[in-house]
This record gives C-alpha cells, sequence and structure tokens, in this order.
C-alpha cells in the first residue's frame, strides 16, 4: 500500500474545520473511527459527520455541529481503488487519516467502510487557536485502520 505524504497529509490538516472536540464517544450508525497506538497507548478518534454527500465518484462529508469537528472524503478512481482521508480536531490533537486503498461499498444510501489500514499523522495538543499553519515537522505518524458507516444525505 502506498501511503501519501507530506503534502498530502498538509493539506488534509489545512482544510480541517476549526475546532477541538473530545474525540471519544460511542460510535453511532453515522461514524468513523481512526484508530492508532502512540506512545501513550491505542487511541481512537470517533468522527461524525452532520452532513454526508454520496455520489458515483465516492463519499465525503463535514462536521461543523459535532465534536470532533473536521471533514472526510472517499473517491475511487477508474481503476477502483478508493482514496481516502479523514481530519479532525481531537482530544489528542489534529488528527489526519490518509490511505490510497480504503475497503469502501456505497449502497442503498450507506457508506459501509471495512476495517482499512493507512498512516495517521499528530500533531499532539494541537487547538483551534493554533491555527492551520502546520507542517509535516510537527506531526508524528502511526500505522491507523479506519472503520465506520454513515448515512448518506
Amino acid at each position: 500500500m502506498k501511503v501519501a505524504g507530506g503534502v498530502a497529509t498538509c493539506a488534509v490538516i489545512a482544510i480541517v474545520a476549526s475546532g477541538c472536540g473530545s474525540g471519544a464517544g460511542t460510535p453511532s450508525a453515522s461514524s468513523l473511527t481512526i484508530t492508532f497506538t502512540d506512545g501513550s497507548g491505542s487511541q481512537s478518534v470517533v468522527f461524525q459527520p452532520d452532513r454526508v454527500e454520496c455520489d458515483d465518484s465516492g463519499a465525503r462529508g463535514i462536521s461543523l455541529k459535532n465534536d470532533p469537528q473536521g471533514r472526510f472524503s472517499f473517491v475511487t478512481s477508474s481503476d477502483g481503488a478508493t482514496r481516502g482521508s479523514v481530519g479532525a480536531g481531537a482530544s489528542v490533537g489534529l488528527v489526519a487519516f490518509q490511505s490510497d486503498d480504503v475497503d469502501v461499498t456505497i449502497s442503498d444510501g450507506l457508506v459501509r467502510v471495512g476495517q482499512s489500514s493507512g498512516e495517521v499523522a499528530v500533531v499532539a495538543g494541537w487547538t483551534p487557536d493554533d491555527g492551520f499553519d502546520v507542517s509535516e515537522d510537527d506531526a508524528a505518524k502511526y500505522a491507523a485502520t479506519l472503520s465506520g458507516e454513515l448515512r448518506c444525505d
């Protein structure tokens, strides 16, 4: 699997909606969960977008009302591979997940994301007051997984 590097990660970080939430919570029928292990142990960020758009090319959405705030995007290429990204401001800091091979199925108004491997860049201690002037050097990177289910609007 090829994982997106510097510029893509910074792009995800740059478009995360301003806001920092708990990052914790109970996954619902419309949520994505990013799981990774850092120096303090296993971490999970549950992202519940308040808007999900779906079409033939993939799905995208944003969370401005729910914590953590952020955005996600899944885009399927002509060769059938789905590239995915999720960026959110959470209690662990600014979290940006990337993968070039996300297991996504969109059917009957639902987006199902099977356990998918990727990389997460985490800027620990980030708050919305820090703004989005974040460089690749500010982030620690970890292997991560993404899974979940979303309802299309």
